[in-house]
């Protein structure tokens, strides 16, 4: 499970940083007004401490999601893997 957690950190800080500098191009975004995206890393890591790696999970794909960042595709396979090993649905996927 650690294996699973350090993947979900990592994956994170590339999504915080994402964030970060869409934000910086672009404060006025619509995305920064939803619930949980500025500071999506900090409910993550909330929930990573509490053990509760599936709603990490679902609040990871739901800042990705809402915000439409781009993954590399290492990260987009990381995170599928992450998926399919906790049982989770991309409920954002058709």
């Amino acid at each position: 499970m650690s294996e699973i957690v350090e993947s979900v950190r990592l994956l994170t800080l590339t999504t915080q940083r994402l964030l970060d500098n869409l934000y910086r191009r672009n404060s006025s975004d619509e995305t920064f007004e939803q619930n949980g995206i500025i500071n999506g890393q900090d409910i993550i890591e909330g929930y990573l401490k509490n053990n509760e790696i599936g709603l990490a999970v679902e609040h990871l794909l739901y800042m990705v999601h809402e915000s439409n960042i781009t993954l590399s595709t290492t990260e987009t396979n990381t995170l599928n893997d992450v998926l399919l090993k906790l049982g989770i649905d991309n409920v954002y996927v058709e």
